[in-house]
């Protein structure tokens, strides 16, 4: 996809970083990039992008995407082996889905 870019008398509308990324990640990221560069294209604010990651999913061993509802059971069956890890629990599901959670 033909897209702005800086170089040579051109300047992207937006500042850009080098990252690392895993090979089997690749492709999803560059999906991800495309949209953004998409979204800037068609005239949308390039510093106030919208999120481009479906919410309210977690990523679980790398195959299979998770509800919410799923991952909250989870950290349930891990609070019963250990009680002293609820608040470790609770700010972690708060971190990935944005959500204040009492288990």
């Amino acid at each position: 996809m033909a897209h702005t870019q800086g170089g040579r008398g051109h300047k992207a509308p937006y500042q850009t970083k080098n990252a690392r990324v895993p090979v089997p990640m690749a492709t999803q990221v560059s999906e991800i990039v495309n949209k953004y560069h998409e979204f800037v294209a068609n005239g949308g604010d390039a510093e106030n992008p919208p999120c481009f990651v479906s919410e309210n999913k977690l990523v679980h061993s790398f195959s299979e995407i998770i509800e919410l509802d799923v991952a909250v059971d989870l950290a349930k069956e891990i609070l019963k082996n250990k009680k002293s890890a609820k608040l470790s629990l609770q700010k972690l599901l708060k971190a990935i889905y944005g959500k204040d959670l009492t288990l």
